[in-house]
């Protein structure tokens, strides 16, 4: 990332920004940063009156300090003529800049920006040399970058059902490695991520479940099939971990067996279930496991119509053709 970022020009500083950060989905632009960076794209302004107006907004919204007595002071300097051609480039560099580093700690409060500001500052001082122009968008830049990729993270890890890979706990470690200038380690956590999605579940995957995060995922699981799911409280339930309701009516009792591959289930667990579809008018009883079935056990299965039985590789495979991804543990990565 920051290899290429160090090969940009002024002039594609802007465009740059509005490729990584104003189409990303999930980024509330509360300051329409793509309005403003479409108007310094495509028409940079030459009136100092819009670039005033547009910090000034700015300095409303948000505790940044752009140091704006020094952009007042420039400006007032083009007041009578406009801002001359070989500047507007630069200033609205600048100022592009301004509203990123803005939209960005309203985001993230935490987000340390001094780096930045000063940037923005050592190139008003040194009258807008392109260097210095150049070292502040490029810097704004790579916090946008952060920021788009901190969006994607977001909305990656609703589809984690493991309670360790809750979307708080994802979004904590983005407004920590934020916080402390950490970008890359934003970077390398959503390369991770993609990764992680496009492997398969394994049955070990399934043991990092406790045996009521087991329950859970299971329900997780039947709801992103589009059915409705329910796990059971107490211990009047008689064996019933789930409660399912499929999307064709039908009404499933689910025993969840959260066994290492060891651990198999047997023909008691299945004969057992075989009377429930009597006791409590339902339509089909189910039994899934990580581990897998003994033969006698599948054998009595086969021979009682109202029983399904799920072994850990089969509950794999349903689980890979969900929108669900294995776990990810967040904090060991």
């Amino acid at each position: 990332m920051n290899e290429a970022i160090s090969d940009l020009e002024v002039s594609e500083i802007i465009p740059a920004l509005r490729s990584v950060y104003t189409d990303t989905d999930g980024i509330d632009h509360e300051l329409a940063v793509d309005q403003l960076l479409t108007r310094c794209d495509e028409k940079p302004p030459n009136d100092p009156e819009w670039h005033r107006s547009v910090l000034t907004q700015l300095e409303d919204r948000s505790q940044c300090s752009f140091a704006l007595d020094r952009f007042d002071t420039l400006l007032a300097s083009f007041e009578d003529q406009g801002i001359p051609t070989g500047k507007v480039i630069k200033l609205t560099t600048l100022t592009a800049s301004a509203i990123v580093l803005a939209d960005a700690t309203l985001q993230y409060p935490r987000l340390h920006r001094r780096a930045t500001t000063q940037a923005i500052n050592d190139a008003i001082r040194a009258n807008l040399s392109q260097k210095r122009v150049a070292t502040a968008g490029q810097r704004t830049l790579v916090i946008a970058e952060a920021i788009a990729y901190s969006a994607a993270i977001s909305q990656q890890s609703m589809v984690f059902p493991h309670p360790d890979d809750s979307r708080a706990e994802f979004d904590s470690i983005i407004e920590n490695n934020l916080a402390s200038g950490s970008f890359e380690s934003i970077v390398s956590m959503y390369e991770e991520l993609s990764d992680r999605r496009n492997e398969g579940w394994t049955q070990t995957d399934l043991l990092e479940f406790t045996p009521r995060e087991f329950e859970e995922l299971l329900a997780a699981c039947w709801r992103d099939f589009r059915n409705a799911a329910v796990t059971t409280q107490g211990s009047q339930d008689q064996g019933i971990d789930l409660i399912v309701r499929t999307s064709d009516g039908a009404r499933l009792a689910v025993q969840a067996k959260r066994y290492n591959q060891a651990n198999p289930v047997g023909i008691a667990t299945v004969q057992r279930t075989a009377g429930l579809t009597t006791e409590f008018d339902i339509d089909r009883s189910v039994i899934v496991t990580s581990s897998e079935f003994t033969r006698q056990a599948k054998n009595s299965a086969t021979s009682i119509d109202e029983v399904t039985i799920i072994d850990g590789e089969q509950l794999c495979s349903w689980l890979n053709h969900s929108s669900l991804s294995p776990p990810f543990n967040a904090n060991q990565s």
